[in-house]
């Protein structure tokens, strides 16, 4: 295999693009990526989107208990930091394997950029909230009180117009808040966007994990309640993180992609199960560079956010229909538009 080098404009910690899609190739995308076609079982190695994030456990786990290697695939992994910098990537054909947001592939589709979608890794959605332990909330109130009292707040995103500003804003306008009345701030990753709230940068935020946990566990944010356990508005409370490559890739190489499926189906078959905890604990702090105090309840939050198979949800459309609701996307788009079977 001859992998494709992604340029340097991906390198750790870029920020650079400020809105999802960012562009791109239409001629990169059809292309169909840097996957050579391969016989049946035969050597083959994937470019895949890697970041530090909870997510990518699954994919960390069938590497390193040699789940890739008996299946005669390599992953070469590509780092990125942002739904922007990840779309650029799979859009200029350094990328074989994206794991995105339904807020991140939804204006792809809408540029009619020919990707496909074959399977997803969360029960749950991929952000939850974060707000300063100094914020005055009011005590006991549900999730419409809490985003009621963040009127006029400083919030943290990690790139502005990108996923997580998109669904914080489908969160206020649930509560009867104008979006408009808030700052969104960039913030990017969790370590930065802590930084911004211990220095009262931001009043709030939507962050992914580890930064949640991170956040709670050193006092230096509440999570009100959980977007993630479904505890805020109806319409948020979607499975996520989409497995996305070109139609190209797919029409080409469904049988390495399959072996990918199935390989990181068997690592988060290894994440779920009891007897492979400290081993999983280890994975964790290694991929996510957590303090060791963190460790297990970062464990015991998100582990039952990952499905046991990278099968699609059947309720994935869900996660584009807010999209939409939200003038976040054209359409409500459903798995009819984007789902191909790779096995």
């Amino acid at each position: 295999m001859k992998p494709l080098k992604v340029a340097a404009s991906l390198s750790a910690l870029t920020l650079a693009l400020a809105a999802c899609g960012g562009g791109g190739d239409d001629a990169a995308a059809e292309q169909g990526g840097s996957i050579e076609s391969a016989a049946a079982g035969e050597p083959v190695t994937l470019q895949v989107a890697c970041a530090a994030g909870f997510e990518h456990m699954p994919r960390q786990l069938a590497d390193t208990q040699g789940f890739n290697e008996d299946a005669n695939l390599t992953t070469e992994c590509i780092q990125v930091n942002t739904g922007p910098e990840q779309s650029a990537a799979l859009l200029s054909g350094g990328l074989d394997v994206a794991l995105m947001n339904a807020a991140n592939l939804a204006p792809l589709l809408d540029q009619q950029q020919d990707l496909v979608v074959f399977g997803n890794l969360r029960t749950a959605t991929y952000f939850d909230i974060v707000v300063d332990t100094g914020y005055d909330l009011p005590s006991g109130g549900d999730w419409e009180s809490v985003v009621q009292a963040l009127e006029g707040s400083r919030f943290g995103v990690v790139a502005r117009g990108a996923g997580a500003e998109i669904l914080a804003s489908a969160m206020f306008r649930a509560a009867g808040v104008d979006p408009a009345s808030v700052t969104f701030i960039a913030t990017g990753l969790p370590p930065t966007t802590i930084a911004a709230l211990e220095g009262d940068t931001i009043d709030a935020a939507l962050m992914f994990e580890p930064g949640v946990t991170l956040a709670v566990e050193q006092g230096i944010g509440t999570n009100p309640f959980s977007l993630q356990e479904g505890e805020g508005p109806e319409e948020l409370d979607h499975p996520d993180m989409l497995l996305v490559t070109s139609r190209a890739n797919f029409e080409q190489n469904a049988e390495p992609l399959c072996r990918l499926t199935q390989t990181w189906t068997q690592g988060a078959e290894f994440l779920h199960d009891p007897a492979n905890e400290d081993i999983v604990a280890a994975e964790a702090q290694t991929l996510l560079q957590l303090p060791d105090e963190v460790v297990a309840p970062l464990l015991e939050r998100n582990i039952p956010f990952i499905q046991e198979s990278t099968q699609l949800s059947e309720d994935i459309d869900k996660a584009f229909a807010v999209l939409a609701d939200n003038g976040a996307a054209q359409q409500a788009y459903t798995a009819d538009d984007f789902a191909v079977e790779v096995c």
